[in-house]
């Protein structure tokens, strides 16, 4: 299986509806032979063909299909072309944490390269504090001169 299969929670997001409801129209098409596969834990996964036959399952009932209607018309035009409802055996890799690992190197390549932008950026900010602390100095020193003059100056009134 090279395709992506995504999980009961991502198709319910997708589709706008509970897990409940999901799983129930899961059940109608199912039982009416559609093949939804099932990880080795006999949860469902859905393929992205399972996902366009329940989003047109659902544009049906929107538009006013029974649900036996609804459900014939979809079996009947996405009927897989593996008739093969086993559960992935345990020799295969699963498709859900496949897709889960990859997430997960993205947001750690995405973490390092956000770990490098505030390494750089506390650099900057250390470099600016001594910038200020050195123009503190050199203010001190200014004011240290007027205020020397000016004391001279009416020293001399």
């Amino acid at each position: 299986m090279s395709d992506v299969y995504y999980n009961p929670q991502d198709v319910a997001d997708q589709l706008g509806v509970s897990k409940p409801t999901l799983r129930r129209w899961a059940n109608q098409l199912e039982t009416n032979g559609l093949v939804i596969y099932r990880d080795k834990h006999e949860r469902r996964i859905y393929s992205k063909q399972n996902v366009e036959a329940l989003k047109a399952f659902k544009k049906r009932l929107d538009d006013g299909d029974d649900v036996i209607s609804a459900v014939n018309a979809v079996v009947s035009t996405f009927t897989e072309k593996e008739n093969n409802s086993q559960a992935l055996s345990d020799h295969d890799e699963n498709p859900i944490l496949e897709r889960s690992s990859t997430e997960v190197s993205a947001i750690e390549e995405n973490m390092m390269q956000m770990v490098k932008v505030i390494e750089s950026l506390t650099t900057e900010v250390i470099e600016l504090c001594q910038g200020v602390r050195e123009q503190k100095e050199v203010s001190n020193i200014q004011l240290q001169r007027h205020d020397q003059l000016l004391i001279e100056h009416i020293c001399q009134l």
